[in-house]
């Protein structure tokens, strides 16, 4: 049987959603309601918060360590894909996007990024040079968060309102 190791307290939190980690440890917390990112150093329990007005309910994250940034969705209309810089908090636009109510992003083993849209139902792959979109997956209606697993090149997706996962291949 499963049991708890340890429990951290977020100060200031109201809905904490999604979380990624950086090569450090550092721990990076979303909030959609507090609209926020939360910053948890878990060896010494300190803790940071990231407030800008471009958090706008902050859904998925995905640490992007070649760009040592927090890649960062907002659950809301036309949402830009945000860049959390881990090295000095500075939050900018990563990508203007057109997609509504993302939730999920995952980038895979090539540099390839990928963003659910609730509003859309589909999947969108930002290419390498990512200078377009591409509706990669659609007719997806309740995509949620998405994992790239690296072993067979696939998106993981769970459908929220269909309780199931889908996989899909990126070959």
């Amino acid at each position: 049987q499963a049991s708890i190791i340890d429990t951290y307290k977020i100060e200031g939190s109201v809905a904490l959603n999604d979380i990624a980690i950086d090569e450090h440890g550092m721990l990076y917390i979303t909030d959609m309601v507090a609209n926020a990112v939360f910053i948890y150093n878990p060896i010494d329990r300190s803790q940071a918060r990231v407030s800008n007005p471009l958090l706008q309910s902050p859904n998925g994250i995905i640490y992007d360590r070649p760009r040592w940034q927090m890649l960062i969705v907002n659950y809301t209309d036309q949402s830009a894909i945000l860049s959390l810089d881990i090295r000095d908090q500075k939050l900018s636009v990563f990508m203007d996007t057109v997609y509504s109510n993302l939730d999920g992003i995952a980038i895979d083993d090539l540099g390839r990024i990928y963003f659910s849209s609730w509003s859309e139902q589909l999947i969108v792959e930002i290419p390498q040079e990512q200078n377009r979109f591409i509706n990669k997956f659609d007719n997806l209606k309740s995509a949620a968060d998405i994992y790239y697993h690296l072993p067979t090149n696939e998106l993981i997706v769970p459908q929220l309102q269909k309780n199931k996962i889908e996989r899909f291949s990126l070959n």
